[in-house]
């Protein structure tokens, strides 16, 4: 073992830790990439619905952020007192916690992420200790979230195409599409608070 290296971490936990954070990163810049496709896919499907071209959507809508997009599509749906896309109405719910996970990498950023504890905390923000909040993160949670978003992004896509070519030819090309079975499960957390006697 080096002289350089600490007493309490060998060669090997160094290489794994280096090896831990590399697939991290790998997978972050996989579902960073995977959610951008999404949310261009959800701003098409907007457009869809408004029956405006994308370009159009894009100078109208070009800055808003998914949150805002997503009430849109639900806020128009209201409006026209109709219900949501059948193949749009199941990705809402998942589309929101992922959406939550992803807003908490991006602003708080992930700590101890070559460990087996990394955490995505906002203890370094929060203006009292009761909202200090975490949730676990990983390269194998972050590979769960890219699939979910992946799926997402497909069904995006099905149903914009389905209103194109109408729902009983699309059933005929591609059939019925399975429900989702979602991977990712966020789980955010109170900061654990200290007991007063």
């Amino acid at each position: 073992m080096s002289d350089t290296l600490s007493s309490e971490f060998s060669e090997i936990d160094v290489v794994e830790s280096i090896q831990q954070e590399e697939r991290y990163f790998l997978a972050l810049g996989r579902f960073t990439n995977a959610f951008a496709q999404a949310e261009s896919s959800l701003k098409s499907f907007l457009a869809d619905l408004l029956e405006i071209d994308v370009h159009t959507a894009n100078a109208a809508f070009g800055g808003q952020r998914m949150k805002p997009t997503m009430d849109a599509i639900r806020r128009l749906h209201e409006r026209r007192n109709s219900d949501l896309d059948d193949l749009y109405a199941p990705i809402v719910e998942q589309l929101g916690q992922i959406l939550k996970a992803r807003d908490g990498l991006v602003h708080w950023g992930a700590r101890n992420i070559a460990t087996s504890e990394a955490i995505v905390t906002n203890a370094r923000y929060a203006h009292t200790s009761k909202a200090v909040r975490f949730f676990p993160i990983s390269a194998d949670l972050l590979d769960d979230m890219t699939d979910d978003i992946n799926d997402i992004d497909l069904r995006l896509q099905l149903a914009t195409w389905r209103r194109k070519i109408g729902k009983k030819e699309f059933i005929e090309i591609y059939g019925e599409v399975e429900p989702p079975a979602w991977r990712y499960k966020h789980q955010p957390k109170p900061a654990l608070q200290s007991k007063k006697p």
